[in-house]
């Protein structure tokens, strides 16, 4: 009897164990299932939120320009959603313009098909992320490098002293009528030439290769008149788009100067990216002493016209061609703790093409009576301004200019102010770095 008792109870625990295997095997692939829709669910929605926070950067560096904004979003958002686009369905993106201030806001929504939870009555999962960019209120200031090798044409992949202009064909030893191709004088590149005085003048000396000439008539738009073998050079043949490489210098008042004219025109290009409606800007230039042109303002116009016609770097003589990036600077920070908006940004943008080699006793002065002219003590002091800057949340920018600039010194005064050194060898690269400035200053994910 046992034997049979114990027959009965194992057959009918054989009978409960299958309906619970079976009951267990359903809800585990139910997880599985789940599981898998729950992770298309959650990386649709990554993905979502990192094509909108793109898309509100990259589309903040176009305001105040509200069109070129809303382009650059949609062409963001379509590049970093592609398993959105693939497999969304109601698929929504929107742009919008916040008032009263710089912000774009961006939306985006989609339904996203299940696979597995369709079991459970779920056919699709929404998603949807917002994100905000603004540009941020800026007070800047521009500090511009004035010295004396900004009237030498030094600055460019061709070497020193590279000129404007080049020969349009080949001479003998005893040609004296040249015909020369023209360079455009100003950024961007895509203007037409200027009248051929606008490059050179009637007395002023050029090489051609290693021989020197003196120039004694211009004949508009291409010729010039030279006379051959100055400077106890020997005359010689040269090939055609040969460069003439000139001393701008040679004559005060005699310009345009070169880089100079880049350095002014770069700067106009810079300001014109800002919203007067928010930003102020202010502008220093620098030798042997640094001056304020002018404060922090939103008047653009009246910048631009005062950076266009700062003294050229023979103005002051030859004892005012010297480097004092300490006193420039100084000048900048100053012009933000006597007037710095405490709402804004506060961003310095230092520029110079040469090497310290003058510094002011004291070092904080506007007058700057008493000059130190040790190398290594004025580049010390320069990076004594960068820790003040630092000190009073400024953020300092820095170009190096040329092939001779101090580029140690730049990258350090960026680094110890959380700022960023560029690079630019000559003139098209110095119209980028300005512009690359720009985006970096005022732009910030707020959402």
């Amino acid at each position: 009897m046992l034997r049979s008792l114990i027959r009965k109870v194992t057959k009918r625990e054989a009978g409960q164990a299958l309906p619970l295997f079976g009951l267990f095997l359903f809800v585990f692939i139910g997880f599985v299932a789940m599981s898998i829709d729950v992770g298309r669910y959650v990386w649709a929605r990554t993905q979502m939120q990192a094509a909108v926070d793109a898309s509100a950067l990259a589309a903040a560096q176009s305001l105040p320009d509200q069109a070129d904004a809303t382009q650059k979003a949609t062409d963001y958002w379509l590049d970093n959603s592609g398993f959105i686009q693939n497999q969304g369905s109601n698929i929504e993106f929107d742009v919008s313009y916040p008032p009263g201030n710089k912000k774009i806001a961006v939306e985006a929504s989609a339904d996203i098909p299940t696979w597995f939870a369709r079991l459970f009555g779920v056919d699709e999962w929404h998603v949807s992320a917002e994100g905000d960019a603004e540009s941020i209120v800026i007070d800047a200031m521009l500090v511009l490098d004035r010295s004396g090798s900004m009237c030498w044409d030094s600055h460019s992949p061709y070497g020193n002293y590279y000129s404007q202009l080049r020969l349009a064909s080949s001479i003998n030893n005893s040609t004296t009528t040249i015909t020369v191709n023209k360079r455009n004088p100003t950024m961007p590149g895509n203007q037409a030439p200027q009248a051929l005085s606008y490059y050179v003048y009637v007395g002023q000396q050029f090489r051609i290769d290693n021989e020197w000439m003196r120039i004694t008539a211009i004949a508009e738009p291409n010729t010039i008149t030279v006379v051959r073998g100055v400077n106890g050079s020997s005359k010689a043949s040269h090939s055609s788009n040969a460069y003439l490489r000139g001393d701008t210098c040679q004559t005060a008042g005699k310009g345009p100067y070169y880089p100079w004219e880049y350095v002014k025109t770069g700067a106009r290009v810079f300001v014109d990216t800002f919203n007067p409606a928010y930003d102020r800007i202010g502008y220093v230039q620098f030798s042997t002493r640094g001056y304020e042109e002018a404060a922090m303002t939103n008047s653009f116009a009246a910048l631009k016209t005062d950076i266009a016609n700062s003294p050229d770097p023979t103005a002051g003589g030859s004892a005012d061609q010297y480097t004092n990036i300490a006193h420039g600077t100084y000048m900048g920070i100053k012009e933000f703790l006597d007037n710095g908006r405490t709402n804004a940004k506060w961003v310095l943008i230092v520029l110079s093409d040469g090497v310290a080699n003058r510094y002011c006793n004291p070092d904080q002065t506007t007058t700057c009576t008493s000059l130190g002219t040790n190398s290594s003590t004025a580049t010390q002091r320069a990076k004594d301004m960068a820790q003040l800057a630092q000190t009073h949340g400024i953020t300092i920018y820095t170009i190096g200019y040329g092939n001779a600039s101090d580029d140690a010194l730049m990258q350090y005064m960026a680094d110890q102010t959380g700022g960023k050194f560029f690079k630019a060898p000559d003139e098209a690269q110095l119209q980028a770095a300005f512009l690359a400035i720009s985006k970096l200053t005022h732009i910030r994910l707020s959402r």
